[in-house]
């Protein structure tokens, strides 16, 4: 999926990503994908996080239910066709995501759909002033969702979307 394409579309009608067969996991590529290297990294270790959750509570299971198709799509993605393959801590992240279950990945996406549009905005935020992101500042964006939750954080990170703070 390009940058512009549109979340839950791939170019060709007749062809869906993976990823796109959920409305929020797509959203959430198409995020990462706009993302700086830094910022996609960040994000790779949390995909990889919560991917290796999921692994631990089905334990064998998951071993057991993998599928063999998904197995020689990982492999063929050694060719690095797509552009998360092009850098290793993203192709392990994507591999891990895309070897779950549909329900698995949808969940993952879900949780990280706001700290990754937030992060985003910022990242806008910073160009528009024509400053430096602050991985800092990334890193408060990310605490405040994941502690006092994802409303919470929009809230107090409004100022990215133009507005001033009170």
């Amino acid at each position: 999926m390009s940058k512009h394409s549109k979340p839950g579309k791939s170019k060709n009608t007749s062809i869906q990503r993976w990823y796109d067969r959920d409305i929020h996991l797509s959203e959430l590529v198409v995020i990462l994908e706009s993302l700086n290297e830094e910022c996609q990294t960040l994000f790779a270790f949390l995909i990889t996080f919560y991917c290796d959750e999921i692994v631990k509570v089905k334990g064998r299971t998951f071993f057991r239910n993998l599928e063999w198709k998904k197995l020689k799509d990982i492999y063929k993605s050694r060719n690095g066709r797509r552009w998360y393959d092009n850098q290793s801590v993203l192709h392990v992240a994507f591999n891990k995501l895309y070897s779950l279950a549909d329900e698995d990945k949808a969940q993952i996406a879900r949780k990280l759909n706001v700290p990754a549009k937030l992060v985003a905005k910022y990242e806008v935020y910073c160009k528009e002033r024509q400053r430096g992101m602050d991985l800092d500042e990334v890193q408060a964006i990310l605490a405040t969702v994941f502690k006092d939750g994802p409303e919470k954080a929009l809230q107090i990170y409004s100022v990215f979307d133009g507005l001033e703070r009170t």
